[in-house]
């Protein structure tokens, strides 16, 4: 299901926190490019079939032709939300490494740890 997401008009991306309320979406997808950063507590996305777990520090891309769904978030879960529109991914990636942030579906899931100390400085921008 292709989902809208909320842009301020003018503004060419979001960012949101989101914790106790959390609520249930089915399965989606949406044009911009979405970033995820876990804080606290746990949960899983799921692609299709494919489930990856996530965990305080976890940082996950969603790029916009992968259908995802959030699930199985426990009481502390908490995440920061961050969302692109294409015309600023293309201005800023460039043709280097960066340039895989314009892809629909690169074909594979970015997910990563990062450390407790730069995931709070990410928490304090």
């Amino acid at each position: 299901m292709k989902e809208k997401l909320y842009i301020r008009a003018g503004a060419e991306g979001s960012a949101f926190a989101v914790g106790r309320l959390v609520r249930p979406l089915a399965p989606h997808h949406h044009d911009e490019l979405e970033v995820n950063l876990v804080l606290t507590g746990k949960a899983s996305y799921l692609f299709g079939n494919r489930r990856v777990p996530l965990l305080a520090g976890s940082m996950i891309w969603l790029f916009p032709r992968q259908e995802h769904v959030l699930i199985d978030w426990s009481p502390d879960f908490s995440m920061w939300v961050v969302i692109f529109k294409p015309g600023l991914v293309g201005r800023c990636t460039g043709q280097g490494e960066r340039r895989v942030l314009r892809s629909p579906d690169p074909g594979d899931i970015f997910c990563r740890q990062i450390e407790a100390h730069r995931a709070e400085l990410l928490n304090q921008v």
